[in-house]
């Protein structure tokens, strides 16, 4: 199986709780990371894919991002979970991104093998303090 990185040219730009800009970009996603695991994950039934992102701040105020601002979903609107199994020091943390910064990081999730398998349509959906949405299909 092959890995499928795709580039997205997926950027929304966002307002935090001071009304600054700040832009959150899907950048990569990738069905079969090299990753290292910790002990626990099930590589019988599920994989795990990832997604990068870049989140700039624009503002004159730090913004606070997480991983769970990030949800990963199929077209029937069920979500996947992020994976507590990942040991990568290019996982994207809970993070207070600084005036004039840019941060950039890998979202892992755990998805059941036969998602993978079957090509059930994926998107990546970011939401925002305020609870406005954006969606970006990842997967063909």
């Amino acid at each position: 199986n092959e890995p499928s990185n795709k580039t997205f040219p997926s950027v929304h730009i966002c307002k935090n709780q001071y009304g600054d800009n700040y832009e959150v970009a899907i950048l990569e996603y990738d069905q079969n990371p090299k990753v290292k695991l910790y002990a626990g994950f099930d590589s019988n039934k599920n994989k795990i894919v990832a997604i990068k992102v870049r989140i700039h701040n624009y503002g004159i105020h730090p913004i606070n991002i997480s991983p769970i601002n990030f949800t990963l979903k199929d077209y029937t609107g069920y979500e996947y979970g992020l994976c507590p199994f990942v040991n990568e020091k290019s996982k994207l943390s809970f993070l207070n991104l600084d005036p004039d910064s840019t941060q950039e990081g890998w979202i892992f999730y755990q998805v059941p093998e036969k998602v993978i398998q079957t090509h059930v349509p994926l998107s990546v959906v970011y939401t925002d303090d305020f609870k406005n949405v954006f969606e970006v299909r990842v997967n063909q």
